[in-house]
């Protein structure tokens, strides 16, 4: 079984490290439950949060609405 671990720590800590994240890689505040991705050349406090879109965002980028998209489910 393949197992990945994702680098993790306190707000604080990250933005005292300020460390540069690998292309991809994936670094969580585990206070804030935010999280950056790296770009492999930008140090993290200059780097913006991930953000999940919302399920009424990927339905009308879709061409649904939240209603129709609740109802294929």
């Amino acid at each position: 079984m393949t197992h990945i671990n994702q680098r993790r720590d306190l707000s604080a800590n990250w933005t005292s490290a300020n460390p540069v994240l690998q292309l991809g890689e994936v670094g969580w505040e585990t206070d804030t439950r935010k999280a950056k991705l790296g770009d492999g050349v930008t140090p993290w406090n200059d780097l913006l949060y991930a953000v999940a879109p919302s399920a009424s965002a990927v339905a009308s980028v879709n061409g649904v609405t939240r209603s129709e998209h609740l109802a294929a489910d």
